[in-house]
């Protein structure tokens, strides 16, 4: 049986745990991210896994489509920068496992050779050609006394 249920991401009210949520390109969208991720933290497992993929707003192409579609993209200016999501995740217990930039993937090898996106992580200045940036956080433990 599906079942379906339709809610902001702020007013998550449903009665069960999920083992992962992925929110994918959608953060920005969010009236108040800050208060999604407290509601998720809800309805994630005690051992579950949040993953958020969201668009690097400093790539050259991601801020000119974000100008270009104005009031549509204008989250990623405001509330879902990298450093923002961040501050987000560990203001409401959750230990970041990882954090990290994805880069644009070329094609054949000849443009592998002039971009090769799996090594341009290993620079830090380099973040800002980023195509996205990813995390993945796990709800911290609790001590039990």
């Amino acid at each position: 049986m599906v079942s379906f249920q339709q809610s902001s991401a702020e007013e998550i009210k449903l009665n069960m745990k999920f083992d992962g949520i992925y929110i994918s390109g959608s953060m920005h969208h969010f009236a108040d991210p800050e208060q999604a991720i407290s509601r998720i933290k809800d309805v994630l497992d005690e051992q579950g896994v949040l993953v958020i993929c969201e668009p690097n707003i400093w790539n050259p192409y991601n801020f000119l489509r974000a100008l270009k579609e104005g009031k549509e993209e204008i989250g990623q200016f405001t509330t879902a920068r990298r450093g923002m999501v961040r501050s987000y995740l560990m203001k409401n217990g959750f230990d970041i496992i990882e954090d990290r930039v994805l880069h644009y993937r070329s094609g054949g090898a000849p443009l592998k050779r002039l971009w090769p996106y799996k090594t341009l992580s290993k620079y830090q200045f380099l973040d800002l050609l980023s195509i996205m940036f990813l995390f993945v956080a796990k709800q911290k433990k609790t001590k039990v006394y």
